[in-house]
Formats: C-alpha cells, sequence, structure tokens
C-alpha cells in the first residue's frame, strides 16, 4: 500500500552519478547501496533508518542531511510522508 514517485532531474554524461527528488508514503522497505552511495537532503516528512551492520537506528525529519555510504544496507521506515532531494554516485 506504499506510493512512490521519482522525478530524476540530471544524469552525469557516464551514468555514474544521478541527482532527482523522491516522494514516499509511510510504511517500510529495505534499501540496499553495496554498488551505489547515496546522499539525500530531506525537503519534509520523517522516518527512522535502521542500519542493518551495526543494528543502530537514526531519526531523520525535514532539513535534515543523510549520507549512505557505498555498502550500506538497511530499512526504513517512513513515519510522515517524505520528500526528499538525492544524489546517487557510483564512484
Amino acid at each position: 500500500g506504499q506510493l512512490e514517485a521519482l522525478k530524476e532531474l540530471w544524469v552525469s554524461s557516464d551514468g555514474r552519478i544521478k541527482a532527482g527528488v523522491w516522494e514516499c508514503t509511510e510504511g517500510q522497505f529495505t534499501a540496499d547501496r553495496t554498488q551505489i552511495a547515496e546522499y539525500c537532503h530531506i525537503i519534509s516528512g520523517s522516518a527512522l533508518i535502521e542500519n542493518e551492520e551495526e543494528e543502530s537506528h537514526r531519526k531523520i525529519q525535514g532539513e535534515d542531511l543523510l549520507v549512505l555510504p557505498k555498502g550500506w544496507k538497511g530499512k526504513w521506515t517512513i513515519t510522515e510522508q517524505m520528500r526528499k532531494l538525492y544524489i546517487l554516485s557510483e564512484s
């Protein structure tokens, strides 16, 4: 029942870096960043981010900056509909 929307705004000429806006309704999902790093500026909403390896978690909300380094795996629990600006980088 979770709804997502994505608008890719820019892609580097070699396709290794992408930027865009993402929005998602409340719910849970797992994320795997083993091949790519993600840099997020949370525009609105809130979520709990759980790191699979360290079994740690962090609450994020509007105006926060979140960095998920290459190799990160974990779970997102969106507690209030979220919108973020993201940059994905393979390098």
